[in-house]
């Protein structure tokens, strides 16, 4: 973005200010998305919801850039790098940023800074008038030609000085209104656009639309950090799956580039994978479309499950799967896993036993080839079985029993697809250690 604008407020804080190039950059029309870009790179949370109420973030221009701010705050005071001086962290006992920051308005903590985004707050648009209670006047305090605050207004002495309104009837008599009268840089459709991509501020929106603006600054650093880098890969992945859908066969060396560099600035890991399987796809048109879009899908979830995912399914026995199935959504999250679990198990054997024989595998990998596979097909047969069951019986306690051993099956299956997973590559990662050894 450009830089902001700087006024004072007249009281204790500043203004940001920024225009709008025209009313097409940021739309508000009923329901249509603000920002269609990211439609089709990733389910934002919510945005079925978002979509069709005529006062959302996504339908309300004033909603959406506000959110959009809160974003880039958010982002700041989390990842961004700042230094509260060693005074103030011994006295307000403050171990992070987020502990002085506040997104909305706190009467219960008079010391945190308040970042407040609101367009319908009294007096934000109140510029070069006097505050109603200190009666300073909010003046401008950077210089649009440097983009910088000016170095008078360093000391806040000065700054309640120039505020006076004496003063600046004064300034504005003898034609030193100069600083009062520079417009604030424009925001384009394509700042917007750029800025929310996986590797800046996208990842941000959708914290802020999950948890809301009170719940997502009061985050820890640790759950802050896990649910930005939940984002970072869902989007990333979402995000090469547009590019490619809507790829014009325009430079592909120039896609490639482009999505190289993202992968390593976000450090995926599948990242020579997904390159592979764009060439695959755009330049050697070996796999179809469908096919791409699968493989690129168990791409992220090998990425998800093994580097960010915890074990909460993992659940050997059948009384507790009662407790953790109770809810609707849990359950049906846990069937989506445990397929796509299964696909990267799948694909596994596809990859390393199919397509290349056996060739370079190890006793132990056949071993576990052979264990899984004798345990999946019986797991498999006896979920059938129950199944089956389920459609026959009418007796509701048999169909309950009958469902609980359905669903423990399922989750034995999830359970032996991990372990197969995990100890087939890092068997596959010794090898290579071994053989790099040698």
């Amino acid at each position: 973005l450009p830089s902001f604008k700087v006024s004072f407020s007249g009281v204790k804080g500043v203004h940001l200010l920024m225009g709008i190039e025209n009313p097409a950059v940021i739309t508000d029309i009923e329901k249509y998305v603000n920002i269609p870009e990211i439609q089709n790179i990733s389910p934002l949370p919510g945005i079925s919801t978002l979509k069709k109420e005529k006062i959302s973030t996504l339908n309300n221009k004033f909603k959406f850039a506000k959110s959009l701010l809160q974003s880039l705050l958010l982002y700041t005071v989390y990842k961004g790098d700042i230094e509260i001086p060693s005074e103030i962290r011994y006295a307000l006992k403050i171990s992070h940023p987020y502990q002085l920051f506040r997104l909305s308005p706190d009467s219960k903590n008079r010391l945190a800074i308040l970042l407040d985004c609101s367009s319908m707050s009294r007096g934000v648009f109140r510029l070069c008038s006097p505050h109603p209670i200190s009666k300073l006047v909010s003046i401008p305090l950077s210089d649009m030609s440097t983009n910088k605050i000016c170095k008078q207004y360093h000391d806040f002495e000065n700054v309640k000085t120039d505020a006076n309104i004496e003063c600046v009837i004064e300034r504005f008599e003898n034609d030193d209104a100069k600083l009062f009268l520079q417009k604030p840089h424009t925001i384009t459709r394509d700042h917007i656009k750029n800025i929310l991509t996986p590797d800046k501020l996208l990842p941000t929106f959708a914290i802020l639309l999950r948890f809301g603006t009170i719940y997502s600054m009061k985050r820890t650093p640790q759950s802050f950090s896990f649910w930005y880098r939940f984002y970072e890969q869902k989007f990333f992945y979402r995000y090469v799956e547009s590019l490619v859908e809507h790829y014009k066969n325009n430079d592909f060396s120039t896609l490639k580039s482009y999505i190289t560099d993202m992968a390593i600035q976000l450090d995926i890991e599948n990242k020579d994978r997904v390159i592979t399987l764009i060439e695959l796809y755009l330049l050697k048109k070996k796999i179809s479309y469908p096919l791409f879009k699968h493989k690129l899908s168990t791409l992220y979830y090998i990425e998800f499950f093994f580097n960010l995912k915890s074990e909460i399914f993992l659940i050997d026995n059948e009384e507790n799967l009662i407790e953790l199935f109770k809810d609707e959504m849990t359950f049906n999250n846990f069937l989506s896993q445990t397929q796509e679990i299964f696909n990267i198990a799948t694909d596994t054997l596809f990859r390393h036993v199919i397509i290349n024989n056996k060739a370079h595998l190890s006793h132990s990998h056949i071993d576990y080839i052979n264990s899984f596979y004798k345990k999946a097909e019986s797991l498999i047969d006896l979920a059938r079985f129950y199944i089956n069951d389920l459609q026959v019986d009418t007796d509701s306690s048999c169909k309950e029993e009958h469902l609980i051993k359905t669903i423990y099956f399922v989750s034995r299956l999830y359970v032996i697809s991990i372990e197969f997973i995990r100890e087939f590559y890092m068997l596959m990662e010794n090898q290579k250690v071994i053989k790099t050894w040698r």
